[in-house]
């Protein structure tokens, strides 16, 4: 039986191979049949639902708009997990990125000429091409790149551990000085994080882009927050999205504060969303049907059309994670006039005005944390047009990211750095 099972891994992998290679000389060929046009050219890791991918596909699709998905590459890793695989994003093909492939394959396969458009998405992106741009770079082939950085320095250690040299770090401060490379972040806590890691001051913020085309809800009445219905989005596999503690908060607000006078508290429920097949999933589901009882709604991993429905019904986002930049999915609460409750992670500047549109919670304290929902929940201190008055605080709020193009936004981001 392993034999066999030995045996089709490797016809698996030969297959693999062989329509790899089979992308990439379609790639060269169409490369050198483009009559010399600019390309634009974006990396990326597997493109899954998370915050990230999302917004390279949106910038993406803006290219294809302005340029024609004829002149725009996109490159990622296969998506494992994913309801519905992503195989073109506005008629720009995803063209397979292999972290497998040397450098000589690698350049083979991107066939970059000098002044091509380079965008480099997370601190996640294969090694392998990311080693290839930057020495691109280095020697003149490739003139400017971006990198679009959605991780706090925090996550570097699990993400990108050789950020933390001092050989990579000179050479990115160098080409961020030469004016040869953008460094972009999406909030201005992150971006302070790594102007001291580099050494610069050159990194830029390059927010979410908050279009108005219809996503936002319009004000919601009073009534709409006589019942609260809370919504925290993430994977718990590595247990950064702080489920645990999310838990043992609402544990404490029953334990402390419902059970001696249920009757002065909203209804509630608790959404989780993102939930997975593993032993800490398996843990959060036990502990909060035990807590919560039937208030606790749980999802698997949905497809980001799904995840925005379910953002609909909810009315208060929460984010307690660990490790942030800039939470797509708080984003996507405020604009259907969310509550807002969360922590001082990255992006908090941009999302959340304390006491105005919501408040703050401290990840390292569950007592703090069961006040701050007993504050929300309580009908006697928290009238319903008090929450309302929030949830359309979040709306004024998030329109105020509105940047209206990717493009535009990005050329201003590298001429800032001139």
């Amino acid at each position: 039986m392993l034999t066999e099972a030995v045996t089709k891994a490797r016809e698996r992998g030969l297959q693999e191979s062989l329509q790899l290679g089979k992308e990439i000389a379609r790639a060269r060929v169409a490369r050198l049949s483009d009559g010399g046009r600019q390309v634009f050219v974006f990396l990326s890791p597997p493109l899954n639902n998370s915050g990230a991918p999302q917004v390279l596909m949106q910038v993406v699709s803006e290219f294809a708009d302005r340029y024609g998905s004829e002149s725009v590459r996109l490159l990622a890793p296969p998506a494992q997990g994913v309801p519905q695989h992503r195989d073109e994003v506005n008629g720009v093909k995803v063209e397979r990125a292999a972290e497998v492939l040397s450098p000589a394959l690698v350049r083979l396969q991107l066939a970059l000429r000098k002044d091509d458009f380079v965008l480099l998405n997370t601190v996640a992106v294969s090694r392998n091409y990311l080693d290839v741009i930057l020495a691109s770079l280095q020697a003149g082939r490739l003139s400017h790149a971006y990198w679009y950085i959605h991780e706090d320095v925090d996550q570097l250690p699990v993400l990108a551990r050789f950020l933390l040299q001092p050989e990579p770090q000179l050479t990115i401060r160098r080409l961020m000085a030469q004016g040869q490379l953008t460094v972009l972040v999406p909030s201005k806590k992150v971006k302070r994080e790594y102007d001291t890691l580099f050494g610069s001051a050159e990194v830029r913020i390059l927010p979410f882009k908050i279009s108005a085309d219809g996503q936002n809800t319009a004000p919601r009445s009073a009534a709409h927050y006589s019942s609260v219905r809370f919504l925290l989005s993430g994977k718990p596999t590595d247990g950064r999205k702080g489920h645990m503690v999310a838990m043992a908060a609402f544990h404490e607000f029953m334990k402390t504060h419902y059970e001696d006078n249920p009757a002065i508290y909203r209804k509630f429920t608790l959404t989780l969303v993102g939930m997975t097949d593993d032993y800490i999933s398996e843990q959060i589901r036990l502990v909060g049907s035990t807590v919560l009882g039937d208030r606790l709604k749980i999802l698997s991993v949905i497809s980001h059309e799904e995840a925005l429905e379910v953002t609909r019904d909810c009315n208060a986002v929460i984010c307690c994670s660990f490790n942030e930049a800039l939470p797509l999915n708080v984003i996507e609460g405020m604009r259907r006039g969310h509550i807002v409750l969360r922590n001082d992670s990255g992006g908090m500047e941009e999302q959340l005005t304390d006491g105005v549109n919501g408040f703050q919670i401290d990840s390292t304290d569950v007592r703090q944390f069961a006040r701050v929902l007993e504050r929300v929940l309580n009908t006697r201190t928290m009238p319903d047009s008090r929450l309302q008055a929030m949830g359309r605080a979040s709306l004024d709020l998030v329109g105020r990211l509105h940047i209206p193009s990717y493009v535009d936004a990005l050329t201003r981001a590298r001429e800032a750095g001139r």
